[in-house]
């Protein structure tokens, strides 16, 4: 916690020679619409400052911690913070939502949703699977080609399990950060068109990335 003494600047004159005090508190560093996390996201961070003491709650505790849950401001001074949220992976098949209330002189809120799926960016989702869980597809050239699985992970440890022969194996094992997995894809060769899937977990939640390839056309 930073305390500073409030600066002239801040307090106005009465009319009848009396002084206004300052009040106000407010979260800053936070995008438009709230915080918004990943299904395996469990930490991040924004500001908030006081002119006031301010205690925080929430009726999502069984999901959704923070820190501070408190800050104590003596008359004269403004607190400025990091506010760390904490919400658990998301193994449910929703889209969870809650409200972190702030009670202080002025009352301030800040919304925070997380989402059912992991965080990846090829391919793009294009099915709904189940609840708000996704179906990412990837429809691979049927001549053969080399393409791309890519994602972030926000856990210790993930895996890429699943998958064919055709598809290439990719690495299975994955750590904290960006990956961008490449599949060595056979020719299609079999008549027909054929489908395999990977899952991808973390932090005991999984996506389904399907994979398919079409015949080759003939001239």
């Amino acid at each position: 916690m930073c305390l500073a003494a409030v600066a002239t600047a801040f307090v106005l004159t009465a009319c009848d020679g009396g002084e206004y005090e300052t009040h106000s508190t407010r979260f800053f560093n936070v995008p438009d619409g709230g915080m918004a996390f990943y299904a395996d996201e469990t930490l991040d961070s924004c500001g908030i400052e006081s002119f006031d003491s301010w205690t925080a709650s929430t009726d999502a505790s069984d999901w959704l911690s923070f820190s501070p849950t408190s800050v104590n401001v003596p008359g004269g001074y403004y607190s400025t913070d990091w506010f760390y949220v904490k919400p658990t992976p998301n193994a449910t098949a929703h889209k969870r939502a809650a409200m972190i209330n702030v009670d202080s002189y002025h009352d301030v809120g800040l919304y925070v949703e997380q989402s059912p799926n992991l965080n990846i960016t090829r391919p793009t989702a294009t099915t709904p699977a189940e609840g708000d869980k996704l179906n990412f597809v990837l429809d691979v050239d049927p001549s053969g080609t080399r393409d791309s699985i890519s994602f972030t992970i926000y856990s210790d440890e993930a895996n890429l399990s699943g998958g064919a022969e055709w598809a290439g194996l990719p690495d299975s094992t994955f750590t904290r950060g960006e990956h961008k997995v490449y599949l060595n894809v056979m020719a299609n060769r079999t008549g027909n068109r054929r489908e395999t899937s990977f899952t991808l977990t973390s932090a005991a939640v999984s996506n389904i990335i399907i994979v398919t390839q079409n015949v080759p056309t003939t001239n």
